[in-house]
C-alpha cells in the first residue's frame, strides 16, 4: 500500500509538471485561496505563534480521537478539543479559524460545516491552501507532519483504512534500473480512480485524507506525501 502512495506521489508530480490540474471532487476545499472576505477568523502566524501547521494537525487528530460517536461532532465540541474559537455564520462553509503564513504564501484553515435538516452532513476539516495553485507549490512549510504521520495516528486510534475506496492512482511511474545502470521511470497502466484520497472508518465515524507530493516535480527526490486536507464526518457504506 505504501508503494502505491509513492507511485501516486510520482503521478501527481508528473501531472503538475505538465501543468495539469487535479480533477474536482465534491466538497474538495484544497484549492487556491479565495478572497479575504471568505476567511472569517483570520490570523497572521505571528499572532498565534504556538499554532503551527503541525500543532493544528495534532489537535485535529485529538479531535478525531475524541469522537466515540458521530453525534458528538458539534461546534462546541470542536472548539473545546481544538482550544480555538471559530468565527463565521453557521451552515456552509461555516465557522472557521484561519492562519496565514505570509512569507511562504501558505494558509491553513480549520472549518466546521453543517446543513440544516441533514444530520449526516456535519463535518470538521483541516485544509492547507496556498495563494497560488496548492497542487503545485512546495509543501515543505506545512509538511512537518506528513501523510504517514496522520495515517499511522488514525490506525493507532482504531480506524480501519477503507481499501474498498482506494483512489491512489490513474497511472503511475515506477523507478527501474536500465541496462546502463541508470535509474529511469516507467509509466504503468491506468487504474480506475485518479486522485490520492485515503478513507478510514471507526464505528459510525469516517475520516478522509487528501495528499500530494511535497514537491510536484519528477526531477525532485522530495516526493513524500504531504496532507492537503483531512476531514471527519459521518460514515456511510455507499459514500466515496
Amino acid at each position: 500500500m505504501k508503494l502505491l502512495r509513492t507511485c501516486a506521489a510520482a503521478l501527481l508530480a508528473c501531472l503538475a509538471s505538465a501543468c495539469a490540474h487535479p480533477v474536482p471532487r465534491h466538497q474538495d476545499s484544497a484549492m487556491p485561496a479565495p478572497p479575504e472576505s471568505r476567511y472569517p477568523g483570520l490570523h497572521m502566524q505571528d499572532e498565534v505563534p504556538d499554532m503551527s501547521p503541525a500543532e493544528m494537525g495534532r489537535r485535529f487528530l485529538q479531535l478525531i480521537d475524541s469522537l466515540q460517536r458521530y453525534d458528538q461532532l458539534t461546534l462546541d465540541h470542536v472548539q473545546e478539543i481544538m482550544r480555538l474559537k471559530l468565527e463565521g455564520q453557521r451552515g456552509r462553509p461555516g465557522p472557521q479559524f484561519n492562519v496565514r503564513m505570509p512569507e511562504s504564501g501558505w494558509h491553513y484553515r480549520l472549518g466546521f460545516s453543517e446543513t440544516e435538516g441533514e444530520s449526516d452532513q456535519t463535518m470538521a476539516e483541516l485544509d492547507f491552501l496556498h495563494r497560488e495553485d496548492a497542487s503545485r507549490v512546495d509543501m515543505a512549510p506545512v509538511c512537518a507532519m506528513d501523510f504517514e504521520a496522520y495515517h499511522q495516528a488514525l490506525l493507532a486510534m482504531g480506524f480501519q483504512e477503507r481499501e474498498d475506496l482506494v483512489s491512489y492512482e490513474l497511472q503511475h511511474y515506477v523507478p527501474f534500473t536500465n541496462a546502463r545502470g541508470e535509474t529511469e521511470h516507467r509509466l504503468m497502466p491506468a487504474q480506475p480512480r485518479p486522485l490520492p484520497y485515503t478513507y478510514y472508518r471507526r464505528g459510525d465515524i469516517s475520516a478522509s485524507i487528501r495528499y500530494r507530493p511535497e514537491v510536484a516535480s519528477l526531477q525532485s527526490d522530495r516526493r513524500r506525501p504531504c496532507v492537503m486536507r483531512i476531514a471527519v464526518g459521518f460514515y456511510e457504506k455507499h459514500q466515496p
